[in-house]
């Protein structure tokens, strides 16, 4: 029987894959520690609880599960990630690749059944971009664009003011509020991981 693994960030996202693989009859298994012995067949799904998590520790979080694992142990691993992207997740996927000796991933953030897709580079849910979805008003990830890209070069966040986000940094404000500086420009350059054009 294939051994199948899957890192979920959150209990929910681990809950709906365990109830998947359960439901198609495979011997299934979720755990909220680093596993201690060599996984039988099945599906074993690992809830690292990490999406609310900084990037950094979120990271070290994914790592200490997957570390101690070997990636010939499995016939297949799967990053379980949220399908509008909240949360660190380029910073989990690094960590798990690492971890894993990994060069790659494929990373496939949408959910047709439920009406997300991306079109053109857009993210949309129900046809609506998502950034006018009500995935704006999450209270830990509010959408703030709906470019697929935007999920993993933060251009907000290298701009904004620490004290109150919702606007620039007092050098990062082009002077109307609305448009970057040229220090907010090279801010939101500088915070690009140039890792991402890279094999």
């Amino acid at each position: 029987m294939n051994r199948v693994l899957v890192i979920a960030d959150d209990l929910t996202g681990a809950a709906e894959i365990a109830g998947i693989g359960s439901r198609y009859g495979l011997p299934t298994r979720l755990v909220r520690d680093q596993l201690v012995h060599r996984p039988e067949g099945g599906l074993t799904v690992i809830d690292t609880d990490s999406r609310l998590l900084p990037a950094s520790e979120a990271a070290a979080t994914v790592w200490k599960f997957v570390e101690p694992l070997r990636a010939g142990q499995f016939d297949l691993v799967f990053k379980k990630s949220d399908s509008v992207l909240r949360g660190p997740v380029l910073a989990e996927i690094d960590a798990m690749l690492t971890a894993l000796g990994r060069a790659s991933a494929l990373l496939v953030p949408q959910n047709q059944s439920r009406g997300r897709v991306i079109r053109g580079g857009e993210y949309q849910v129900e046809g609506v971009p998502l950034y006018a979805s009500a995935f704006a008003n999450d209270p830990q990830y509010p959408a703030r664009t709906s470019n697929v890209l935007d999920g993993f070069v933060d251009f907000d966040k290298a701009a904004q003011d620490p004290a109150n986000p919702a606007v620039f940094s007092s050098t990062a404000d082009g002077g109307d509020h609305l448009h970057p500086s040229d220090a907010g420009y090279k801010a939101m350059g500088e915070s690009i991981d140039l890792k991402l054009f890279t094999k």
